[in-house]
């Protein structure tokens, strides 16, 4: 399984985030990514009969919203010092909301998901749903 995004996407949006002696990324990387596959797979996936892989996805559609998963829930609550006035705590709650916005921009916008398994990720194969509707 491969991370849709890498370390260089993360410093591409805070370009001093490797000034702090951290040096990889990789894990929360890991992470963000999975936590995006199960929130797509709670918030768009929901109701569909045959099995979700994470997989299928487009990677490059879920780069920025993977960046914004690993700032705000796992690369900044790393660098903090959970005391009053820290710059990552603040910082991570801006990603939190990105992260947010953005999931719900791209899952409204339609989210590319290769059903066929053919490594492309056509017109017919763009699921769009809408988040704000009650599922009973």
């Amino acid at each position: 399984m491969a991370n849709f995004a890498t370390n260089n996407d993360v410093a591409d949006y805070v370009p001093d985030i490797f000034d702090y002696e951290v040096v990889d990324f990789t894990s929360e990387l890991t992470r963000a990514t999975d936590m995006v596959k199960k929130q797509l797979k709670s918030d768009w996936w929901r109701g569909v009969s045959n099995d979700f892989s994470g997989d299928k996805l487009n990677p490059a559609q879920w780069k920025e919203t993977t960046v914004y998963a690993a700032l705000a829930y796992f690369i900044l609550p790393k660098l903090s010092s959970f005391r009053p006035d820290d710059t990552f705590l603040e910082m991570s709650g801006f990603y939190r909301d990105r992260f947010s916005n953005t999931f719900k921009l791209e899952v409204t916008s339609g989210v590319d998901y290769d059903d066929n398994s053919d490594g492309e990720y056509g017109e017919a194969e763009r699921v769009y749903t809408r988040l704000d509707r009650l599922v009973r």
